[in-house]
């Protein structure tokens, strides 16, 4: 079962939106062979998400959301284009010295 088929499931059971995350990135706070050996990109997520709801017209009642190491103009223009409404955009965390002791 796939990430399309599992999203075609959510949407039938009334749900407004579906956010697809990404393989990369993350908490850290899943096994090492899960973060390894387990998940896709996002790219791959959404388009068979997107693939899914259409075929099965549900793709108009949903809000289609992603994130996951979305880095780069480029990567918000392939999630828009993807037809997400919302891109999360990763943000480096601020740099803050040690304090002195």
């Amino acid at each position: 079962m796939g990430v399309g088929t599992v999203a075609a499931g959510v949407a039938k059971a009334k749900a407004d939106h579906i956010l697809i995350a990404g393989d990369s990135g993350g908490t850290g706070a899943s096994p090492l062979t899960s973060i390894k050996y387990a998940g896709m990109p996002w790219e791959i997520g959404v388009a068979e998400t997107q693939q899914t709801l259409v075929l099965n017209g549900l793709r108009g009642r949903i809000i289609l959301q992603t994130d996951g190491q979305i880095k780069t103009g480029r990567d918000v223009v392939v999630g828009r284009a993807a037809r997400c409404r919302g891109v999360r955009v990763q943000h480096r965390a601020p740099y803050r010295p040690p304090a002195a002791s």
